[in-house]
């Protein structure tokens, strides 16, 4: 009778330590579309610069950031952003790096503070770092020195101070 306590604590013994030692299931073999989904890296209360040698850099706050190295773009939300004299917010950002570009969506608001002061409000702008020229679409209100302009679409060449809008509702440009 020992022997068959014996011989069976033997074999649970022997089962237990099989169990413990055996490897998980290995996971499904990752494809290029399920890589694709996860993001290199992803961040919360991120601070984020775009821009490179000679240029103006772009410093970025978000709330979120989820950055990919393979097409080198990055999706900000919440943001908060200053490039030399300008600074603003919008609820979100995409910033291309190998372009040097940046689209800003959803309630986006361009200060300039300093020397011939102006704000600009949006839905959406899209800003070429490199030739620091703006275009926004949709529905554009500037306040320029003492005058209010509401229009459809502007492009905006901060390097010649020439802004042009598509299509003015409201106001005029002396």
């Amino acid at each position: 009778m020992k022997r068959i306590i014996l011989f069976l604590a033997s074999l649970i013994l022997i089962l237990l330590l099989l169990w413990y030692i055996t490897p998980a299931p290995l996971p499904e073999k990752e494809t290029a579309e399920s890589i694709a989904n996860y993001p290199d890296l992803d961040f919360t209360n991120a601070d984020y610069s775009i821009g490179k040698e000679g240029m103006s850099v772009i410093h970025m706050s978000a709330q979120k950031a989820i950055m990919d190295n393979t097409t080198n773009i990055s999706e900000l939300e919440q943001v908060d952003f200053i490039q030399e004299e300008l600074s603003g917010t919008c609820d979100k950002a995409i910033a291309n790096n190998t372009e040097q570009t940046v689209k800003l969506e959803g309630n986006v608001v361009i200060l300039k503070k300093e020397e011939d002061p102006f704000t600009i409000k949006t839905d959406s702008v899209f800003w070429d770092n490199e030739k620091r020229t703006l275009k926004a679409e949709g529905n554009v209100e500037v306040q320029w020195k003492n005058f209010s302009i509401e229009g459809k679409g502007l492009n905006v060449d901060l390097n010649n101070g020439i802004f042009e809008f598509g299509e003015i509702i409201q106001g005029e440009v002396e």
